[in-house]
């Protein structure tokens, strides 16, 4: 073991050497923290608020397989609806739709008549109705002759019911589309 000498200092020219070290060490470690905080600080900032942010987004999509499950469903309710939609829009719009000529039919019938069945064929129809009196049955017949949808409309038989006490009444006629 070599003895050191702590009462006797170092000569100038060692003093010097070791502040020259000291201070150029200082300085490079300086340099070293400054190009560190320069580059990697401003990195450190942004991956900090990318986690806040990623913390946030994950609470607010907490839910978000529920939610497109759900909107799953409710697109394909929609798309199953629409798809209806048209289909009943179509055959609405078509040119040989009894809809109103029903509506006329029930239209008709008036206080007193009970309609019972409806038979279309091509473009003919035959309806049957239970009526208290021949009169009703006339009202019925000039009420389809007054509207567009019916032409050649003739009672073909009234029968009593003994049961109900009113009259079938077998109406036929012309349908025009």
């Amino acid at each position: 073991m070599k003895k050191i000498n702590l009462i006797t200092s170092l000569s100038p020219q060692k003093q010097y050497e070791i502040r020259r070290w000291f201070w150029v060490t200082i300085f490079l470690l300086i340099c070293t923290v400054a190009m560190g905080v320069y580059f990697v600080f401003p990195q450190v900032i942004m991956y900090c608020s990318l986690q806040k942010d990623i913390a946030r987004l994950r609470q607010q999509t907490k839910q978000y397989g529920t939610l497109t499950g759900a909107q799953g469903t409710l697109q394909k309710e929609h798309d199953e609806l629409h798809l209806r939609e048209t289909k009943i829009n179509a055959r609405a719009q078509q040119k040989k739709n009894p809809h109103q000529h029903i509506t006329e039919i029930v239209q008709a019938c008036g206080d007193g008549v009970l309609l019972q069945a409806i038979r279309f064929n091509k473009k003919e129809v035959e309806m049957t109705i239970l009526c208290p009196t021949a009169e009703h049955a006339q009202v019925f017949v000039k009420r389809l002759l007054a509207s567009p949808h019916f032409s050649h409309v003739k009672i073909t038989s009234l029968q009593s019911e003994e049961q109900s006490k009113q009259l079938r009444c077998i109406i036929k006629g012309n349908v025009i589309f």
